[in-house]
Protein backbone atom coordinates (compact mmCIF):
# COMPACT_ATOMS: atom_id res chain seq x y z
CA UNK A 1 0.00 0.00 0.00
CA UNK A 2 2.83 2.12 0.89
CA UNK A 3 4.54 1.66 -2.45
CA UNK A 4 1.30 2.34 -4.67
CA UNK A 5 1.22 5.45 -2.46
CA UNK A 6 4.46 6.89 -3.26
CA UNK A 7 3.98 6.16 -6.80
CA UNK A 8 0.86 8.40 -7.11
CA UNK A 9 3.26 11.42 -4.96
CA UNK A 10 6.17 10.23 -7.80
CA UNK A 11 3.65 10.38 -10.31
CA UNK A 12 2.29 14.18 -9.06
CA UNK A 13 5.55 15.52 -8.89
CA UNK A 14 5.86 14.80 -12.53
CA UNK A 15 2.66 16.17 -13.25
CA UNK A 16 3.72 19.43 -11.52
CA UNK A 17 6.73 19.92 -13.47
CA UNK A 18 5.28 18.96 -17.15
CA UNK A 19 2.73 21.75 -15.92
CA UNK A 20 5.99 23.99 -15.27
CA UNK A 21 7.81 23.17 -18.38
CA UNK A 22 4.33 23.81 -20.58
CA UNK A 23 3.71 27.25 -19.19
CA UNK A 24 4.04 29.96 -21.25
CA UNK A 25 7.81 31.45 -20.77
CA UNK A 26 9.70 28.50 -19.55
CA UNK A 27 11.36 27.82 -22.65
CA UNK A 28 13.00 31.70 -21.56
CA UNK A 29 14.67 30.70 -18.37
CA UNK A 30 18.18 31.60 -18.85
CA UNK A 31 18.25 34.64 -17.17
CA UNK A 32 15.49 33.13 -14.23
CA UNK A 33 17.99 32.82 -11.00
CA UNK A 34 15.89 29.31 -10.23
CA UNK A 35 14.49 27.31 -13.20
CA UNK A 36 12.05 25.48 -13.24
CA UNK A 37 13.68 21.98 -11.83
CA UNK A 38 14.68 23.87 -8.76
CA UNK A 39 11.32 25.56 -8.28
CA UNK A 40 9.32 22.07 -8.05
CA UNK A 41 12.01 20.48 -6.13
CA UNK A 42 11.49 23.68 -3.46
CA UNK A 43 7.74 23.09 -3.77
CA UNK A 44 7.88 19.11 -3.50
CA UNK A 45 10.42 19.62 -0.28
CA UNK A 46 8.08 22.29 1.29
CA UNK A 47 4.76 19.95 0.56
CA UNK A 48 6.88 16.20 2.05
CA UNK A 49 9.08 18.52 4.59
CA UNK A 50 12.45 17.15 3.30
CA UNK A 51 15.29 19.15 1.69
CA UNK A 52 15.38 19.82 -1.37
CA UNK A 53 18.21 17.71 -2.59
CA UNK A 54 15.92 14.70 -1.90
CA UNK A 55 12.95 16.30 -3.51
CA UNK A 56 15.30 16.74 -6.30
CA UNK A 57 16.32 13.05 -6.53
CA UNK A 58 12.36 12.35 -6.46
CA UNK A 59 11.49 14.95 -8.89
CA UNK A 60 14.39 12.79 -11.16
CA UNK A 61 13.16 9.53 -10.52
CA UNK A 62 9.46 10.66 -11.12
CA UNK A 63 10.69 11.98 -14.38
CA UNK A 64 12.83 9.10 -15.75
CA UNK A 65 9.64 6.93 -14.72
CA UNK A 66 7.15 9.35 -16.78
CA UNK A 67 10.04 9.33 -19.62
CA UNK A 68 12.08 6.48 -19.87
CA UNK A 69 10.49 3.82 -18.17
CA UNK A 70 6.39 3.91 -18.33
CA UNK A 71 5.64 0.33 -18.07
CA UNK A 72 7.98 -0.02 -14.80
CA UNK A 73 5.68 3.08 -13.29
CA UNK A 74 2.66 1.26 -14.24
CA UNK A 75 4.38 -1.48 -11.81
CA UNK A 76 5.22 0.77 -9.61
CA UNK A 77 1.95 2.07 -8.99
CA UNK A 78 0.02 -1.60 -8.34
CA UNK A 79 2.66 -1.15 -5.22
CA UNK A 80 4.63 -4.54 -6.37
CA UNK A 81 7.81 -3.52 -5.95
CA UNK A 82 9.31 -0.85 -3.44
CA UNK A 83 10.77 2.81 -3.83
CA UNK A 84 14.33 1.59 -3.05
CA UNK A 85 13.94 -0.96 -6.02
CA UNK A 86 12.75 1.79 -8.32
CA UNK A 87 15.37 3.93 -7.40
CA UNK A 88 17.90 1.38 -8.01
CA UNK A 89 16.32 0.65 -12.01
CA UNK A 90 16.59 3.99 -12.63
CA UNK A 91 20.21 3.88 -11.89
CA UNK A 92 20.63 1.05 -13.85
CA UNK A 93 18.87 2.12 -16.99
CA UNK A 94 19.85 5.63 -17.13
CA UNK A 95 22.61 5.44 -19.54
CA UNK A 96 20.66 3.05 -22.21
CA UNK A 97 20.00 6.11 -24.50
CA UNK A 98 18.56 3.85 -27.52
CA UNK A 99 14.96 4.19 -27.55
CA UNK A 100 13.99 0.59 -28.61
CA UNK A 101 17.01 -1.11 -26.18
CA UNK A 102 15.27 0.99 -23.44
CA UNK A 103 11.64 0.05 -24.43
CA UNK A 104 12.56 -3.39 -24.54
CA UNK A 105 14.31 -2.87 -21.20
CA UNK A 106 11.16 -1.70 -19.53
CA UNK A 107 8.61 -4.32 -21.16
CA UNK A 108 10.89 -7.24 -19.70
CA UNK A 109 11.20 -5.24 -16.02
CA UNK A 110 7.81 -4.97 -15.90
CA UNK A 111 6.56 -8.37 -17.52
CA UNK A 112 8.29 -10.16 -14.64
CA UNK A 113 5.82 -10.50 -11.62
CA UNK A 114 7.30 -11.95 -9.41
CA UNK A 115 8.58 -10.38 -5.99
CA UNK A 116 12.10 -8.73 -6.13
CA UNK A 117 14.79 -9.31 -3.81
CA UNK A 118 16.90 -6.09 -2.41
CA UNK A 119 18.81 -5.84 0.38
CA UNK A 120 16.53 -9.02 2.19
CA UNK A 121 13.25 -6.99 1.44
CA UNK A 122 11.30 -9.75 -0.44
CA UNK A 123 11.62 -12.47 -2.22
CA UNK A 124 13.96 -13.49 -5.09
CA UNK A 125 12.86 -12.35 -8.24
CA UNK A 126 15.47 -14.68 -10.53
CA UNK A 127 14.58 -12.91 -14.25
CA UNK A 128 15.12 -9.21 -12.99
CA UNK A 129 19.27 -8.85 -12.67
CA UNK A 130 19.72 -10.48 -16.38
CA UNK A 131 18.11 -8.19 -18.20
CA UNK A 132 19.45 -5.32 -16.58
CA UNK A 133 23.08 -6.64 -16.49
CA UNK A 134 22.71 -7.17 -20.04
CA UNK A 135 20.89 -4.13 -21.75
CA UNK A 136 22.35 -1.51 -19.29
CA UNK A 137 26.47 -0.74 -19.84
CA UNK A 138 26.82 0.76 -16.59
CA UNK A 139 30.67 0.22 -15.94
CA UNK A 140 32.79 1.03 -12.68
CA UNK A 141 34.79 3.94 -13.56
CA UNK A 142 37.59 4.98 -12.27
CA UNK A 143 38.71 1.37 -11.63
CA UNK A 144 39.19 0.05 -8.06
CA UNK A 145 42.89 -1.02 -8.85
CA UNK A 146 45.59 1.20 -9.79
CA UNK A 147 47.81 0.33 -13.34
CA UNK A 148 50.73 -0.65 -12.58
CA UNK A 149 51.01 -0.99 -8.55
CA UNK A 150 50.83 -4.47 -8.08
CA UNK A 151 46.97 -4.59 -7.66
CA UNK A 152 46.91 -1.79 -4.67
CA UNK A 153 43.14 -0.31 -4.20
CA UNK A 154 42.56 3.03 -4.65
CA UNK A 155 42.26 4.99 -1.33
CA UNK A 156 39.80 8.17 -1.44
Amino acid sequence: MENAACARRLAATADIMAARWAADGSAECEQWCVDNWDAVAAEVAAAQNVSQGVASHQLMVAMALRERLPRMAEVFATGMVSYRLVCAIVARTRLVHDAQARAQLDAAIAADDTPVQLDGEEPARPGLSKPLREMTMLRRWPPTRLPGRRGRTRRW
